[in-house]
């Protein structure tokens, strides 16, 4: 080999190093430029001098950390839930138990104002069962064909019989004859007499047989009197 061309190796030898040499420093002298704050936390190798390196070894991940605080909340939830709901079922027990007592006293309050105020009672019905009676008597024109077929019904082996009414239920009877049609068949001879002293809406019926006393006024002494029999029964 020529000394031309040695000398042309030696040349561009150097200038390679050069080059690289040149980098090099660049590289080095752009990183002593570089700010502190641009070092990264984690980058221990570049901790300054004297400081002390940080114990990771208790270093628990964010992702643990939210996973923990989640389970936390759920359990927190489940236990505040089931603690109200055990508090919501002893209120309600108790308000149930009350409830128990105040129908149990009312029931026994009840039973002894019947047994002290059973008279009252029995003759307070009545009074309202006679007003509600004479009501219908006077607003309802069928009611006395009802009470005179009910009193036929006790007269089954007389031939002949006289019956007897207020006038102003004997105008409608009178009116209406055709409705007992049915049950007057069964007799030969039936009259209809009026007779002012009775009551409106009741019937007295004479036969050979007896008297069917049918007055309204009579009839409800008759249940009057059977609850009493009733009562002094028990």
């Amino acid at each position: 080999m020529s000394s031309y061309n040695l000398r042309s190796v030696k040349i561009v030898r150097n200038a390679k190093i050069a080059s690289e040499a040149f980098v090099f420093a660049d590289f080095l002298q752009d990183d002593q430029e570089k700010p502190e704050s641009s070092m990264s936390p984690l980058d221990l190798t570049k901790m300054p001098s004297g400081e002390q390196t940080p114990d990771l070894s208790n270093y628990i991940p964010i992702e643990e950390v939210k996973k923990r605080e989640r389970v936390a909340f759920q359990n927190g939830f489940q236990q505040g839930k089931k603690q109200g709901l055990e508090e919501a079922k002893k209120e309600v027990d108790s308000y149930i138990r009350m409830l128990k007592k105040l129908v149990q006293e009312w029931q026994e309050h009840r039973e002894k104002f019947f047994k002290d105020h059973e008279i009252t009672v029995v003759r307070l019905a009545l009074e309202i069962a006679k007003r509600v009676i004479h009501r219908e008597v006077h607003t309802d024109s069928d009611f006395i064909f009802y009470m005179v077929r009910e009193a036929l019904k006790r007269v089954t082996t007389s031939s002949k019989i006289r019956i007897k009414l207020h006038p102003d239920d004997l105008k409608i009877l009178e009116q209406g004859k055709e409705k007992l049609s049915k049950e007057l068949r069964n007799f030969v001879q039936v009259e209809f007499l009026p007779q002012e002293n009775l009551l409106r809406g009741g019937c007295i019926i004479e036969s050979d047989m007896g008297i069917v006393d049918a007055r309204l006024d009579v009839q409800l002494a008759a249940i009057e009197e059977a609850l009493w029999e009733e009562r002094h029964g028990d």
